[in-house]
């Protein structure tokens, strides 16, 4: 599994993104008095922050992580302190 945003593939980015704005969206209509226009923007808010939830298995099943490149980096202190095989 991947744990890092790095590696993980442009579709969780997106659906990550619309969270994100999602999330920010809601907070401030939260704020606001509840008219029309405002209950009906935070109803469009609510489906697209929960979709993101429900939607998880579908769209990080389809969608392709980058390889990790696994512990390089502590192949990359053994060679600048001297320790490692220098390639």
């Amino acid at each position: 599994p991947v744990k890092s945003i790095r590696y993980r593939g442009p579709l969780f980015k997106v659906a990550l993104t619309i969270f994100t704005m999602s999330f920010l969206a809601l907070g401030y209509l939260g704020t606001q008095p509840a008219t029309g226009l405002y209950t009906l923007m935070a109803q469009v808010f609510s489906i697209l922050y929960f979709s993101f939830f429900l939607f998880m298995p579908f769209y990080t099943a389809i969608d392709k992580d980058k390889p990790s490149r696994g512990r390089g980096h502590i192949v990359w202190i053994e060679i600048v302190i001297g320790i490692g095989d220098k390639k």
